[in-house]
């Protein structure tokens, strides 16, 4: 408010400004990413001097520094505001995006690099994500049940109620409907047509206003009994409960908006407040909470000509505010607590008919009597965008798919469309048969459907949620989690998604046309994704955009397996070839630092590799288990003893062990050479084994092994696991740790086995790691006389 002299203070105002949440809104709605896209071309010039300027091979410290310079708008109002944690939050951007365009990690980037990043990700936001799309098809539910004498005027779904209610033309009654079209009730107390109606969840009440000149309440909970009915001045219009001042708007054809407290007309007292404008002051308005109602008078509005009608009242409960749009064509915000006007938003050419709110993104949609949908950030008094297609006067707007960002339109002619908010794309177009007027349309999210009503509702049912209810349409070949994004990454044949582990929205898709995926891992940066493929190739996509990046050295039959190696920048195939590579995933084209042939007789069928062991582990359908060293590939054993083909590997680090698994269900736990030289007396030799039981005549086969140790703690008399899994352990196995080992079959069962106590039969303990070795050394074996004998011995009879 000013002072005395009619000045604002700075102080007062930024205060303001920091109390209304517009400064932070700003800030923390600011993304880098998105704003680079829709860079003007009168800035890139001078952006790519900067690269230029220092040499084209950018450090993280100065690329924030030189998009600090880019962005100095943004980072002058976290400044002049005080904003330090939405500065850090600025910064942390910066960092991401850095190491993004990194690909490969070496604190350094380029102007190229810079610049492809922008494209791929332009690209990638285009480009239309079908899992992520809602569409519409006729559903099964068909309009019988219900007795019809007229079209349909007025229409509204109860979500807390889960009914839908109807209002026919020019009869005395509201219809209430099951989403399914099962007639549930119908209200006839009525000496005049009622015009609208709403629901109160806080009570419980169907309220409904009727040209009688009242407003009557029934209660949903008691057989929708009338509980009271209230005398309006005016006919009421529209209604909308407020879920947040638990208030009751009504509207009426003179522009003006009243505000209802429900509890005290439950009481029998009569509460309408009224509460002052600019235009009412001099009208001798009563005080505040002492009249029986309070309206909300449009100053900009006029009653020449019913131009101040008003046509529909929505909340935004996130915002605390009520949007009423009119005739007049302006939508007002208001207060829903004070009743004082907000703002004014005005941009149609014609009359606003219908409204809805977008939570997720907080804008608003409007659309009436000028055919178009307009997009309003509720903070700015111009609209964000105008979508066209319409040829009608629209009737109805629904906000679809929290997560898709979706909004549904219809206009009088028939025509409903879907459309993109984050695009403005029109998605999907519906021609609504056999009616004559399309005069309301309403959302049912509960029963993911939607109703377009004349004088029969016609349902329409979602194809898909926009949300994702199940990980994929297709079987799930492989999944993990990848703490240091806080992502899942999961895969079916054809495409890879990357999942948020927080919010459970899909942050990527990659979608693998060559060939159908074998097989997939993500770098230890979690920048790259890694896939493989039936016809033997190896492809490495960008795992923020989507976008290929280069494809690895091909083998010539299918890859059936691939490991990243941690810190080394490598990547370990294998392949229905027989063979084993070692690639060089850090340049730019395709190399390979040494390979293995013949390395099994049978198809590979799994890979294991331990970089704490230095070790590489093979199986394949010739029932042979290969252990090579990493280094450079060479042969150091092979374990024999399945009879069929292994199916799952896996080491035990820090422990010199190895887990595997065949197609028959048994399960083995060998002992493998340690890093040291100082091998257990049972090396390359079996120490226990167990088959996967479903019951006491058949065995499962077992399709992943993931092994857990805990080494002891001796401040701790239990270990992390002990509580759940271990039962009846003693003080000497505790001190050797906890070995765990869960195992997948194929029959859908996952099962924990408790091996702690091999630790203390076979005295066995951790080793030191590996030391000393070259990850990229070249070199090239071939295997085969040592293979064939190996897989004789192996089908050999015992």
């Amino acid at each position: 408010e000013p002072t005395e002299d009619g000045l604002v203070s700075w102080g007062a105002f930024a205060k303001c400004l920091l109390d209304t949440g517009v400064v932070t809104g700003i800030v923390s709605s600011f993304n880098v990413v998105k704003v680079l896209n829709h860079i003007d071309l009168d800035k890139i010039a001078p952006l790519k001097d900067e690269f230029m300027a220092r040499g084209n091979a950018l450090t993280v410290e100065v690329f924030i520094v030189v998009m600090k310079n880019q962005f100095h708008y943004i980072f002058e109002l976290v400044t002049l505001f005080e904003l330090e944690r939405e500065e850090r939050q600025l910064v942390a951007q910066l960092i991401d995006l850095f190491e993004i365009i990194d690909i490969n990690g070496n604190n350094s980037m380029t102007w190229e690099e810079f610049t492809a990043f922008l494209v791929d990700q332009g690209m990638s936001e285009n480009a239309p994500r079908e899992f992520d799309v809602i569409r519409f098809g006729d559903s099964p539910i068909v309009d019988e049940a219900i007795n019809h004498q007229s079209s349909c005027e007025k229409a509204a779904y109860f979500k807390h109620y889960d009914k839908i209610a109807f209002i026919e033309q020019g009869t005395k009654c509201v219809k209430i409907v099951t989403p399914d079209l099962m007639p549930h009730a119908e209200l006839r107390d009525f000496t005049q047509v009622p015009l609208c109606t709403t629901y109160i969840e806080k009570e419980g009440y169907v309220a409904v206003s009727c040209s009688d000149l009242t407003i009557s309440f029934y209660d949903a909970n008691n057989g929708l009994k009338l509980v009271r009915r209230v005398i309006t001045k005016t006919a009421q219009l529209v209604m909308c409960w407020s879920v947040a001042a638990h208030v009751l708007y009504s509207a009426d054809h003179e522009g003006r908006i009243f505000a209802w407290d429900v509890q005290r007309d439950k009481a029998g007292v009569s509460t309408m407040r009224h509460i002052q404008t600019e235009d009412d002051a001099a009208g001798g308005a009563s005080p505040r909470g002492k009249s029986t109602a309070r309206s909300l008078k449009d100053r900009s509005s006029s009653s020449e000509g019913g131009k101040t009608i008003v046509m529909a009242l929505i909340e935004l409960e996130v915002l605390g505010l009520l949007a009423s749009c009119g005739i007049d064509r302006h939508v007002m915000l208001w207060d829903v607590f004070s009743g004082r006007l907000k703002t004014a938003l005005k941009g149609h050419n014609k009359g606003v008919r219908c409204m809805a709110f977008a939570a997720s993104s907080k804008v608003l949609v409007t659309g009436g009597y000028d055919y178009n949908l307009m997009v309003w950030n509720p903070y700015v008094g111009t609209s964000i965008h105008t979508m066209k297609g319409h040829t009608a006067q629209i009737v109805g707007i629904e906000i679809i798919g929290g997560m898709s960002n979706q909004v549904v339109s219809a206009d009088s002619d028939g025509s409903v469309r879907v459309w993109d908010l984050g695009t403005y794309q029109c998605l999907q177009t519906i021609t609504v048969g056999g009616i004559l007027t399309l005069r309301a349309m309403v959302s049912v999210p509960i029963h993911k459907r939607i109703f377009c009503i004349d004088r029969k509702l016609i349902a329409y049912d979602y194809l898909n949620t926009g949300i994702a209810d199940q990980t994929d349409e297709s079987p799930i070949i492989k999944a993990f989690y990848v703490a240091r994004l806080k992502v899942f990454v999961s895969g079916c044949s054809s495409h890879v998604r990357i999942w948020d582990a927080v919010t459970g929205a899909i942050k990527c898709c990659i979608t693998h046309k060559d060939s159908e995926i074998t097989d997939f891992c993500i770098d230890d940066r979690g920048r790259k994704v890694f896939i493989a493929d039936h016809s033997g190739q190896t492809h490495v996509y960008n795992a923020t955009t989507g976008c290929l990046i280069k494809r690895l050295t091909s083998h010539e039959q299918e890859v059936s397996g691939l490991i990243y190696c941690p810190g080394d920048k490598n990547l370990i195939t294998v392949s229905w070839d027989h063979s084993i590579m070692v690639h060089d995933e850090s340049e730019r084209l395709p190399n390979v630092w040494r390979t293995a042939t013949n390395v099994h007789l049978g198809d590979i069928t799994c890979l294991a590799f331990s970089r704490h062991l230095g070790l590489v582990a093979t199986g394949a359908t010739d029932c042979v288990i290969g252990i090579r060293e990493y280094e450079r590939l060479r042969t150091l054993s092979f374990l024999v003893g399945h009879k069929s083909e292994i199916t799952a590997l896996a080491f035990v680090d820090p422990l010199p062990l190895l887990v595997s698994a065949d197609s028959n269900g048994n399960v083995a736990i060998w002992s493998v050479p340690s890093p040291s030289g100082k091998n257990h007396k049972f090396v390359n030799e079996v120490l226990t084994r167990f088959v996967n039981m479903q019951s006491l005549e058949s065995s499962a086969s077992v399709n992943c092994l993931d092994p857990v140790y805990f080494e002891s703690d001796p401040d701790e008399n239990s270990t992390q696991a002990d509580a759940t899994f271990m039962t009846g352990t003693d003080a000497t196995t505790r001190m050797m740790g906890t070995l765990l080992l869960y195992a997948g079959d194929e029959d859908g069962d996952l099962r924990v086995w408790d091996l702690s106590r091999l630790l203390v039969v076979a005295d066995i303990g951790p080793c030191a790691p590996k030391a000393d070795w070259d990850p990229r050394k070249k070199d090239q074996i071939d295997s085969l006389y040592t293979t064939e004998t190996m897989a004789h011995k192996a089908l050999s009879p015992e």
